[in-house]
C-alpha cells in the first residue's frame, strides 16, 4: 500500500512539475478550464494572448518591428542559448498572406498546425507535457 500511495505521490509530483514548467516556458497555462487536457480552443487562445502582446501600437495587428522586438527579448531572457533564429524566417511563416503583418487569424491558423501535430494520438486534447516536447521539437513542434 505505501509503495502505491508513494508511486502515486510522485506521478502528482511529476505532472505537477511539467505543468509548472510549462506555464513558465508558455505564460500562464493554456488549460484555462484546469481539467489537465489542453484543447485546441484553449491552445488557439494561449497563442493569439501571447502572441499578440507584441502588439504594441495596439492596431491588432504584429509588424516585422514588433515581432522582432519580441523574439529579442525572449531570447535575452532566456539567455545565450546558442544560435540565433532566423527572425525573418520565423515572420514569414506566421504572415500566411505575406501582407507584412501577422493577424490573429494566422496566429490561430498556426497554433492549429502545432496542435495538430502534437496531439499524435488524435484525441483532440494534448496534455501540458506536450507543450514542452512540442518546443523541444518532439510531437512535432515548429
Amino acid at each position: 500500500m505505501k509503495i502505491i500511495l508513494g508511486a502515486a505521490a510522485a506521478a502528482l509530483i511529476l505532472a505537477a512539475g511539467s505543468s509548472a514548467l510549462a506555464q513558465r516556458s508558455f505564460g500562464p497555462s493554456p488549460d484555462a478550464n484546469g481539467d489537465g487536457k489542453i484543447t485546441l480552443a484553449e491552445y488557439q487562445a494561449s497563442r493569439v494572448a501571447r502572441t499578440m502582446r507584441a502588439d504594441t501600437d495596439g492596431d491588432g495587428k504584429i509588424s516585422k518591428a514588433e515581432f522582432t522586438a519580441m523574439v529579442q527579448k525572449r531570447m535575452s531572457r532566456q539567455g545565450d542559448g546558442g544560435e540565433a533564429p532566423d527572425i525573418d524566417a520565423m515572420f514569414d511563416r506566421q504572415d500566411i498572406n505575406g501582407d507584412g503583418f501577422i493577424t490573429k487569424d494566422e496566429i490561430e491558423h498556426g497554433a492549429a498546425r502545432r496542435f495538430d501535430m502534437m496531439d499524435t494520438a488524435h484525441q483532440g486534447w494534448i496534455a501540458p507535457n506536450q507543450l514542452l516536447e512540442g518546443r523541444r521539437g518532439g510531437g512535432g513542434g515548429g
